[in-house]
């Protein structure tokens, strides 16, 4: 058994970010559960670190590596 599933739809223009600062810094999808992205060039979807947000929530595209954990696809 995988855990709970669920389901994450994920907009155009939509900035998800990981912040190590407070001990949850990666996104965990379980076995059975989904995701669906729908991003495109013009509102692209962006994975960063909360270091690379401005104030307004954009990336300011200062991220470097080893600020979050990522995404663990567990299949």
């Amino acid at each position: 058994d995988g855990g709970a599933t669920g389901n994450l739809t994920i907009g155009a223009g939509t900035v998800l970010f990981g912040n190590d600062a407070d001990g949850v810094d990666l996104v965990v999808v379980t076995r059975g559960s989904q995701i669906n992205a729908n991003g495109a060039s013009s509102s692209p979807i962006v994975f960063t670190s909360a270091q690379d947000l401005t104030d307004d929530g954009q990336p300011n595209g200062s991220a470097g590596s080893g600020q979050w954990g990522g995404i663990a696809i567990n299949g």
